[in-house]
Protein backbone atom coordinates (compact mmCIF):
# COMPACT_ATOMS: atom_id res chain seq x y z
CA UNK A 1 0.00 0.00 0.00
CA UNK A 2 1.12 3.57 -0.76
CA UNK A 3 0.35 7.13 -0.71
CA UNK A 4 1.48 10.25 -1.87
CA UNK A 5 0.89 13.10 0.33
CA UNK A 6 1.15 16.50 -1.95
CA UNK A 7 1.83 19.53 -0.17
CA UNK A 8 0.63 23.07 -1.07
CA UNK A 9 1.80 25.67 0.96
CA UNK A 10 -1.31 28.11 1.96
CA UNK A 11 -2.20 31.21 3.85
CA UNK A 12 -3.68 29.12 6.84
CA UNK A 13 -1.15 26.02 6.54
CA UNK A 14 -0.71 23.61 4.28
CA UNK A 15 -3.06 21.51 2.05
CA UNK A 16 -2.54 18.05 2.10
CA UNK A 17 -3.95 15.25 -0.48
CA UNK A 18 -2.95 11.59 0.06
CA UNK A 19 -3.66 9.86 -3.23
CA UNK A 20 -3.82 5.87 -2.60
CA UNK A 21 -2.72 3.82 -5.38
CA UNK A 22 -6.11 2.87 -6.17
CA UNK A 23 -6.57 6.83 -7.12
CA UNK A 24 -8.82 7.89 -3.96
CA UNK A 25 -7.81 11.28 -2.48
CA UNK A 26 -8.67 12.31 1.11
CA UNK A 27 -7.43 16.04 1.67
CA UNK A 28 -6.75 17.51 4.97
CA UNK A 29 -4.84 20.65 6.14
CA UNK A 30 -1.94 20.73 8.60
CA UNK A 31 -0.92 23.78 10.41
CA UNK A 32 3.00 22.34 10.98
CA UNK A 33 3.99 21.39 7.95
CA UNK A 34 5.18 24.29 6.85
CA UNK A 35 7.68 24.54 8.99
CA UNK A 36 9.71 21.70 7.52
CA UNK A 37 8.52 22.46 4.14
CA UNK A 38 9.27 26.00 3.24
CA UNK A 39 8.10 25.59 0.07
CA UNK A 40 5.72 22.84 -1.54
CA UNK A 41 6.96 19.01 -0.60
CA UNK A 42 6.16 15.66 -1.26
CA UNK A 43 5.70 12.81 1.33
CA UNK A 44 5.37 8.99 0.45
CA UNK A 45 3.67 6.84 2.56
CA UNK A 46 4.28 3.39 2.04
CA UNK A 47 3.72 -0.21 3.64
CA UNK A 48 4.43 -3.65 3.43
CA UNK A 49 5.11 -7.20 5.26
CA UNK A 50 8.66 -8.50 5.66
CA UNK A 51 8.64 -11.54 7.23
CA UNK A 52 7.12 -11.73 9.94
CA UNK A 53 6.79 -7.77 10.24
CA UNK A 54 5.08 -5.23 8.97
CA UNK A 55 7.33 -1.98 7.73
CA UNK A 56 5.66 1.25 7.32
CA UNK A 57 8.23 3.87 5.55
CA UNK A 58 7.46 7.76 5.42
CA UNK A 59 9.92 9.77 3.26
CA UNK A 60 9.97 13.41 2.14
CA UNK A 61 11.65 15.93 0.15
CA UNK A 62 12.09 18.52 2.71
CA UNK A 63 15.75 19.73 4.33
CA UNK A 64 16.78 16.70 5.84
CA UNK A 65 17.68 16.38 9.25
CA UNK A 66 21.20 17.83 10.28
CA UNK A 67 23.83 14.88 11.55
CA UNK A 68 24.49 17.11 14.42
CA UNK A 69 20.68 16.41 16.24
CA UNK A 70 19.75 12.87 14.44
CA UNK A 71 20.81 10.77 17.99
CA UNK A 72 18.87 13.74 19.86
CA UNK A 73 15.31 13.88 17.68
CA UNK A 74 14.28 11.23 19.40
CA UNK A 75 14.81 12.53 23.15
CA UNK A 76 12.01 13.75 25.56
CA UNK A 77 11.72 17.64 25.30
CA UNK A 78 14.51 18.30 22.30
CA UNK A 79 12.81 20.51 19.90
CA UNK A 80 13.97 22.76 16.72
CA UNK A 81 11.19 25.23 17.43
CA UNK A 82 11.60 28.54 19.37
CA UNK A 83 10.58 28.47 23.11
CA UNK A 84 7.15 28.05 23.58
CA UNK A 85 6.45 26.42 19.97
CA UNK A 86 6.90 23.40 20.86
CA UNK A 87 7.17 20.46 23.72
CA UNK A 88 9.52 18.03 22.01
CA UNK A 89 7.54 15.31 22.72
CA UNK A 90 6.37 13.75 19.30
CA UNK A 91 8.90 11.47 18.25
CA UNK A 92 9.55 10.39 21.85
CA UNK A 93 5.63 9.40 22.24
CA UNK A 94 6.16 7.88 18.62
CA UNK A 95 9.33 5.46 19.73
CA UNK A 96 8.20 4.80 23.10
CA UNK A 97 4.91 3.69 21.56
CA UNK A 98 6.10 1.79 18.95
CA UNK A 99 8.51 0.25 21.80
CA UNK A 100 5.84 -0.87 23.39
CA UNK A 101 4.40 -2.63 20.47
CA UNK A 102 7.67 -4.49 20.19
CA UNK A 103 9.03 -2.53 17.40
CA UNK A 104 11.48 0.30 16.56
CA UNK A 105 11.64 3.55 14.28
CA UNK A 106 14.87 4.43 12.17
CA UNK A 107 15.74 7.73 10.41
CA UNK A 108 17.78 7.74 7.16
CA UNK A 109 18.35 11.78 6.49
CA UNK A 110 20.39 14.22 4.32
CA UNK A 111 19.54 17.21 2.61
CA UNK A 112 15.98 16.64 0.25
CA UNK A 113 15.30 13.03 1.85
CA UNK A 114 14.62 11.83 4.98
CA UNK A 115 13.18 8.56 5.25
CA UNK A 116 11.78 7.19 8.74
CA UNK A 117 11.31 3.76 8.69
CA UNK A 118 8.69 1.87 11.23
CA UNK A 119 8.82 -2.14 11.89
CA UNK A 120 6.34 -3.74 13.99
CA UNK A 121 5.87 -7.29 14.52
CA UNK A 122 2.47 -8.92 12.46
CA UNK A 123 -0.45 -9.44 14.56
Amino acid sequence: MKYVLAIDEGTTGATCLMIGEDGRVAGRGYREIPQYFPEAGHVEVSASTHNESVVVRVVDNGPGVPNEIKEQIFDPFFTTKPVGSGTGLGLDIARRLIRQHHGQIEIDSRPGRTEFKVTLPRA
